[in-house]
């Protein structure tokens, strides 16, 4: 006799447990708010750190909100892609705006230069 008699197959959800894997108790489902968190984050700050020119600091400041949210939520065991997504796009945003607000600075400073300091 099945330990769940109304359940498919004899097992809550209806389907037996991963080989190695111990069954997740009924209702105890990982939060997935963070994950999300991470992913919008990312998005964000993707988007900012193709527009830096308008708020030099704000993509950094989101893409590691992102990386945290991302690694904290994979450290409570959400096992699903949100998270990861989230950390990837965060960790593309912080390269990405940091490699720009470099070139930037550079620009900026050898506009400042007198030609004649140049040769």
């Amino acid at each position: 006799m099945s330990q769940f008699p109304n359940q498919p197959g004899g097992h809550p959800g209806g389907m037996p447990p991963m080989p190695g894997m111990p069954p997740m108790p009924p209702g105890q489902q990982p939060a997935n708010g963070l994950a999300i968190g991470s992913l919008v984050m990312g998005i964000i700050a993707i988007v900012f750190a193709l527009f830096l020119g308008v708020i030099p600091l704000l993509p950094q400041v989101l893409a590691i909100v992102g990386i945290v949210l991302g690694v904290v939520s994979k450290r409570q065991g959400n096992t699903g892609g949100t998270a990861t997504a989230g950390m990837v796009l965060s960790i593309i945003a912080l390269v990405w705006s940091l490699v720009v607000l470099i070139a930037c600075t550079m620009c900026a400073a050898c506009a400042t230069v007198p030609t004649w300091m140049l040769f």
